[in-house]
């Protein structure tokens, strides 16, 4: 393919995945090609395409599913045996974000899950509201279960990683950002109270680092609903020593004590994540009767919209 031939192709950085097809060589020419056109004097360095050859592969090893900056570090070290120093991770940072100025790395691959954009949903009319509504709707599959699940995770990066699943099930999914607050523990235990006792158990299932930080968390969240008075099935789902072994996962030292392996849960690729989540949601789901309730929920979808048009 001549270059001028990738010019046309690379123009939009939608091509990112055509760009893995390629062999490095023609990847190191459409590299070059997308950097001087953004504004680079002088031709990338080899130790610089060479990060940018390890950074595709590495997106393309989970056929470019969007990750966190963190998570696509651990997925470079892993598979390139790079150092798992601070450095490096600040080098695939930077990295990262100069292929996506240049067009190399399309936005869309790397997650953002710290940033939040509020706003009031509007409509054209009362037909294009009933229409998002019946897009929107979505039967309590738990109703007649006596369970309620929900699950937190201690970063906000893993927020869309695992969502489809909380998706999927219908369960609260809540980011947590590092120690829940005991505003936020208090209301989560009011909530739990409201709960018919006899009929539902309120069970929180939690994903944290594997580290001393991480341990505390559960235990944080242990005491705070013991000090609420509320009655809680909680889990420490992950990370955990067995799935540090299971996936083969690269670990650290730990922080606060020298002697501790700790691991990162971006140190997981996103379906080792899905996975361990939807291990633990099994135990608590009737899948007969879940799967009655969404062809229920798809005929009363049929109707409103039927109703919307109409």
């Amino acid at each position: 393919m001549e270059i001028r031939q990738l010019k046309d192709v690379y123009a939009d950085v939608r091509n990112t995945k055509e760009l893995f097809k390629l062999t490095s060589a023609k990847q190191e020419e459409v590299m070059q090609m997308m950097h001087k056109r953004n504004g680079g004097t002088r031709k990338l360095k080899d130790v610089s395409i060479l990060l940018r050859l390890q950074i595709l592969g590495a997106l393309g090893s989970i056929d470019f599913e969007p990750i966190g900056v963190r998570g696509l570090y651990y997925r470079v070290v892993s598979i390139y045996g790079l150092p798992k120093l601070e450095s490096t991770y600040k080098k695939v940072q930077a990295m990262a974000l100069d292929m996506r100025r240049d067009g190399s790395l399309g936005y869309e691959y790397i997650i953002d899950g710290s940033r939040h954009t509020y706003s009031s949903s509007t409509y054209a009319g009362t037909s294009e509201f009933l229409e998002s509504i019946a897009y929107s709707y979505r039967r309590d599959i738990w109703s007649d279960s006596k369970y309620m699940v929900e699950v937190t995770v201690e970063k906000d990066s893993m927020r869309d990683i695992l969502y489809p699943v909380c998706n999927d099930y219908g369960i609260p999914l809540s980011p947590t950002s590092g120690f829940n607050s005991e505003t936020a523990w208090y209301n989560l235990a009011e909530r739990y109270k409201m709960l018919d006792s006899d009929t539902k158990v309120p069970v929180l299932l939690m994903l944290t680092d594997y580290d001393t930080a991480g341990l505390r968390m559960v235990e944080s969240a242990r005491q705070a609903f013991d000090r609420f008075g509320v009655t809680v099935l909680l889990r420490h789902i992950g990370l955990k020593e067995l799935h540090i072994k299971r996936f083969n996962l690269l670990t650290r030292q730990d922080k606060e004590d020298s002697s501790m392996e700790a691991c990162e849960l971006d140190a997981m690729t996103p379906d080792q994540a899905r996975l361990i989540l939807r291990e633990a949601i099994t135990p608590f789901a009737d899948e007969d009767m879940f799967e009655r309730e969404r062809q229920q929920e798809e005929r009363e979808r049929m109707t409103l919209l039927d109703m919307a048009r109409s």
